[in-house]
């Protein structure tokens, strides 16, 4: 497992090799932040999507109409794609257009096969809210966190070299909480055979916690 520092003028996630970057700058896979209001694409470039044919967002604000979800950006670029977006406690069609929309808590085993998505994706979940539980929905230091870093992995494609985990989240994520993510992770490693790296974004002051990026391994032999 590696830690990895990005500049805070361009963020980039390098896996495996340079050929397999992934491009995540504010304007690019991600998007900007928004919020209340939002219209459009929010800022995210949906090319960076085109190699990778079945993609999960969890997390992906389908419960409001106000904000940002990449599920809807990238099946209305994508509607030949296997798109799947999740929220806790949604209750609407179980399609939007060709995106496949499924309630999702975050806390229990996430309802998908082994091996089923090339790429997961979840925007702004690991951040700590205000009552100091992550936006994804569980507690950043529990059971339930290691068990949904665990349910990540295997559903990822691991037979797929080019697919892969973000896991985003830069808000009130402490030391102690990334030394407790550490440790979820190193099992994630050794359990299904892949490779995890911690990426720290630098701002003018300090350095910060970016992301999670998680691929078909072998497992990091070196420490954080």
């Amino acid at each position: 497992m590696r830690s990895l520092r990005l500049s805070f003028i361009a963020l980039f996630l390098v896996f495996l090799s340079p050929a397999l970057a992934v491009d995540v700058q504010c304007d690019g896979l991600l998007g900007k932040y928004v919020g209340e209001g939002w219209s459009g694409s929010g800022g995210v470039r949906a090319a960076t999507y085109a190699k990778h044919d079945n993609i999960l967002f969890l997390s992906d604000g389908l419960n409001s109409k106000n904000h940002l979800s990449l599920g809807k950006i990238i099946s209305k670029k994508f509607p030949k794609k296997n798109v799947v977006s999740t929220d806790f406690n949604y209750s609407g069609p179980d399609y939007i257009d060709s995106l496949r929309a499924v309630s999702v808590d975050n806390n229990q085993k996430l309802p998908f096969q082994d091996n089923e998505f090339d790429l997961i994706v979840l925007r702004y979940g690991l951040c700590v809210c205000y009552d100091q539980k992550c936006c994804g929905g569980f507690s950043p230091e529990s059971d339930e966190a290691q068990q949904f870093f665990f349910e990540v992995a295997r559903i990822l494609n691991r037979n797929n070299p080019n697919s892969m985990v973000i896991l985003h989240g830069e808000t009130r994520v402490t030391s102690l909480i990334l030394d407790e993510w550490k440790k979820f992770l190193r099992r994630v490693e050794f359990k299904y055979n892949v490779r995890a790296t911690l990426y720290l974004r630098q701002d003018l002051w300090s350095e910060k916690f970016y992301t999670i990026g998680i691929r078909p391994g072998p497992p990091n032999t070196d420490d954080f």
